[in-house]
């Protein structure tokens, strides 16, 4: 892995310096310090901790752009509900308006945002009203189309996001498509997939869409007819005519029987092959039931093989801070912001 690094994140670069005649200019030492890194490195955040908002942290902002007291911050960031579909609607982090100061914020700080998430295809995870209107297949088909109109050309929310987890765990979250598998014009139900991603296209073509899901490194890593179901998934969405997907997103819940970290290059390897799409994990965190040091040994090995991966793109952590973590095991800062291993490492 760590030769694949030097091939794949590194790259010689050659300065000449010359004077105002064109010569070389001999013996001069150059010094060149990288202002942001091409791969992603990242987290979640909590939309109401930014500036103007009903929750603001001025610690939490500090540590955002600076981990390490040297001016090494993320430098990609996602907003960990704030725009989820009934979060959004029913305020539950806070109003439309203080997302819109999150994202404009993260924006100024040269941190780039990914969408999380336009669809979450289950009961649960929506409005209610989209449960109680179950069997109007039109009704749901409006709203969806709503929802996605809403967030694409939303002033802010579309100029600075770019790049979109569209499906979210439809694998196992499976409400939507058992609604639609009802309808004569529908074999599947799964067909509402490709027919959104469509939509999408028609709406604003450049966006990102990315699949999102958790079967593939849960456990050990994912139950095998589990992962071949994903599979056939994706496929289906491929085979759809105007259906875009760009990328693939593993969210990396790691629980106290983690994958192998060769079963991730293995998978890795298996995922790019077949489908060439870009890759990046999306939801990173560890079990707190692993010792502080199993938890720090694994975080590196497993950000070792990600980040020597030609596929991926992205590393990003779900929530730095023990303060706004669902689990209160952040991979970086304790509720103290002391650092742990795993953030050491």
């Amino acid at each position: 892995a760590k030769r694949r690094i030097d091939s794949l994140r590194r790259k010689n670069l050659t300065i000449q310096v010359v004077n105002k005649d064109g010569l070389p200019m001999p013996e001069l030492k150059v010094s060149i310090d990288m202002q942001k890194h091409e791969f992603g490195f990242g987290t979640a955040v909590v939309a109401c901790r930014m500036p103007d908002n009903n929750c603001f942290n001025q610690t939490y902002l500090d540590r955002l752009l600076d981990l390490d007291g040297a001016g090494h911050g993320f430098n990609v960031a996602v907003t960990e509900n704030a725009l989820k579909w009934d979060a959004w609607e029913e305020q539950w982090i806070g109003s439309p308006d203080e997302t819109r100061n999150a994202i404009k914020w993260l924006n100024e700080n040269q941190i780039e945002t990914r969408g999380h998430t336009l669809i979450w295809p289950g009961w649960d995870h929506m409005p209610d009203d989209m449960q109680q209107n179950r069997t109007n297949l039109a009704y749901l088909t409006d709203r969806i189309n709503e929802r996605i109109e809403t967030m694409l050309t939303d002033a802010t929310i579309g100029e600075f996001i770019t790049e979109w987890d569209v499906l979210n765990e439809i694998t196992l979250v499976r409400d939507l498509e058992m609604a639609f598998s009802l309808s004569p014009e529908y074999q599947t139900g799964r067909e509402l997939y490709g027919a959104i991603l469509q939509g999408i296209t028609e709406l604003k073509p450049n966006p990102l869409n990315y699949i999102n899901d958790f079967v593939v490194f849960s456990g050990a890593g994912g139950l095998s007819a589990t992962v071949e179901r994903y599979h056939s998934y994706i496929e289906e969405i491929l085979a759809t005519d105007g259906a875009k997907l760009n990328g693939i997103g593993f969210q990396s819940h790691i629980g106290m029987s983690p994958i192998s970290i060769f079963k991730v290059e293995e998978t890795l390897n298996d995922f790019y092959t077949r489908y060439g799409l870009r890759m990046k994990v999306t939801e990173y965190d560890i079990s707190k039931q692993m010792a502080p040091e199993t938890q720090a040994a694994y975080m590196t090995d497993f950000l070792t093989m990600i980040f020597s991966h030609q596929g991926m793109d992205a590393f990003l952590i779900w929530g730095f801070w023990d303060g706004n973590h669902w689990l209160n095991n952040a991979p970086i800062f304790n509720q103290d912001w002391s650092i742990k291993p795993s953030g050491q490492a």
